[in-house]
């Protein structure tokens, strides 16, 4: 209560402040990857790439998505392609 007061916020968990995790919302996604945004929630929908769901919000992980990137270049998973 104290903090409120005082005007002092608190970082959020989310940030890479802590954290050697960088989370990327859908649109900064979008702007990474060459994929359309219906793509993504296809590839959401049918588990083929990586992300965490907090409420409402899809949230991926940078280097879990770098990671699925290389492993999708020699046939593993078929979810990139269009």
């Amino acid at each position: 209560m104290d903090q409120a007061i005082s005007g002092t916020r608190r970082e959020s968990p989310l940030s890479s402040g802590t954290s050697d995790r960088r989370w990327l919302t859908l649109e900064q996604l979008l702007e990474v990857l060459p994929l359309k945004r219906s793509r993504i929630y296809y590839l959401t929908h049918t588990r083929q790439i990586p992300f965490r769901k907090v409420g409402r919000t899809l949230l991926f992980d940078f280097a879990e998505i770098q990671k699925w990137l290389e492993g999708s270049g020699n046939g593993n998973d078929p979810g990139i392609s269009d």
